[in-house]
């Protein structure tokens, strides 16, 4: 659903560290299978609630900057900076359409098309270009926001508190191999759902993903779940250190999705 967009805003609850690790997961995803043109922000969501937060912005800018992706931190509860994020999307969008010009004219391959534009079409405010859309002003500006600040408004304050002997009741743990990527993790499995830490000696774990509506291959070392839901599609591949321990591994990630049903 976000192929072929012009932009896409990724955003995080910056009260929640599992928020912002998933939000990172949405950008890589973003980087591997969308449009490589797409526009892509990092919203830091709740900037009202900077006494809770959990992800300094120092540490979200320094991720988009490496990225180089759009980064600003928001609050649709006051307002702050939400019009200001799209605005710096439209000026991004404006800059790419101004050079992709400039590069046409100086290979002499003929004149750009009508640039893309944020508008609205049927009332949906989006990313697009071509005939049939309004030039993008205080209007729809103003439209775009309120559609925004409601979606932000949706996102939980607190995640789901785990119990004080969670690691215990792992039903699997130990280190996979995320695969393309090649990053080591300590992984858990604690009910019907997947965690990650940094290291066995940490003491946050990180939701990664619910088991529910997941197809799970197993082949050799290697481990694949498919997430087939209606609201999440994504494959995650992990590597086992040898066929014996991935075995151990696929049977705990069937249990796991039996307890979804």
């Amino acid at each position: 659903y976000y192929r072929g967009a012009a932009a896409v805003v990724v955003v995080y609850d910056i009260t929640s560290r599992d928020s912002f690790d998933g939000a990172k997961r949405w950008v890589l995803e973003l980087q591997n299978k969308g449009t490589p043109d797409t526009l892509i922000a990092l919203s830091g969501n709740k900037s009202d609630l900077a006494s809770e937060r959990k992800v300094e912005p120092d540490e979200a800018r320094k991720y988009a900057n490496e990225n180089k992706i759009i980064f600003m931190e928001t609050s649709a509860k006051t307002d702050s900076n939400v019009k200001e994020l799209f605005e710096e999307i439209a000026n991004k969008l404006q800059q790419k359409t101004r050079l992709g010009a400039e590069e046409v004219n100086a290979n002499g391959t003929g004149e750009m098309e009508t640039a893309p534009r944020i508008g609205t079409e049927e009332g949906c405010p989006q990313a697009g270009g071509g005939g049939g859309h309004e030039e993008f002003g205080e209007k729809e500006m103003n439209e775009l926001v309120d559609d925004i600040k409601s979606a932000l408004q949706a996102i939980p304050t607190e995640d789901k508190k785990l119990p004080a002997d969670f690691l215990s009741k792992c039903s699997m743990k130990g280190y996979l191999t995320t695969l393309p990527e090649n990053k080591r993790m300590w992984s858990m499995i604690y009910q019907d759902t997947f965690y990650t830490m940094d290291s066995p000696d940490d003491t946050e774990p990180h939701k990664f993903f619910c088991f529910d509506s997941c197809v799970i291959n197993w082949n050799g070392t290697e481990i694949e779940i498919k997430k087939t839901g209606d609201d999440t599609q994504a494959t995650y591949k992990f590597a086992a250190e040898d066929e014996e321990v991935a075995m151990e591994w696929y049977e705990a990630c069937l249990i796991a999705s039996s307890r979804c049903s």
